[in-house]
């Protein structure tokens, strides 16, 4: 789930000698490519960009967290590249010989669990992951309203091989 410590996990085995890629950090680097916020900015707005020029992640995410509609169409527009930069760095990986581990999200959104030989779901008490959603920064409702897009915690925690209690 969200802020139950995927990240912290995945860099331990990471640690033992796991390739990891970090959906989170993939999905930041599309979403800056020029073509993708042009693509974005045309689709939502100037407001979606900061005073920099860059994506101004907190609008973009206040605006698809609170209309459905909205985050379908974001997805129409960055999934496919993610999911394109992510099949491509395991596709790496494997040529190379290496364990890969992919820290995603939206691991069964995506259809990513496909490429999974085994999946690890991550778990932390919903109070430990509303406060670390709270030292994000993040308002008290923003992780409810943001788990409501995703499968929920059972559905992810089912196609769980294994369960670490983070």
């Amino acid at each position: 789930g969200i802020a139950a410590g995927k990240t912290a996990v995945a860099t331990a085995f990471a640690a033992h000698g796991l390739r990891h890629i970090d959906a989170d950090r993939v999905a930041r680097e599309v979403a800056d490519r020029p073509e993708i916020l042009t693509a974005l900015e045309r689709e939502f707005g100037a407001a979606i960009r900061a005073p920099d020029g860059t994506l101004d992640r907190k609008a973009v995410a206040a605006l698809v967290f609170s209309d459905a509609a909205a985050r379908r169409r974001l997805e129409a527009l960055t999934h496919p590249p993610i999911r394109a930069a992510i099949l491509t760095a395991l596709d790496r990986a494997r040529a190379d010989d290496h364990s890969v581990l992919v820290d995603a999200p939206l691991l069964l959104a995506g259809g990513l669990i496909e490429c999974c030989q085994v999946v690890v779901f991550v778990h932390a008490d919903e109070a430990t992951r509303r406060a670390r959603a709270r030292a994000r920064g993040w308002a008290d409702d923003e992780l409810t309203r943001r788990e409501a897009a995703q499968a929920t915690l059972a559905v992810k925690r089912g196609r769980a091989d294994f369960v670490v209690d983070n």
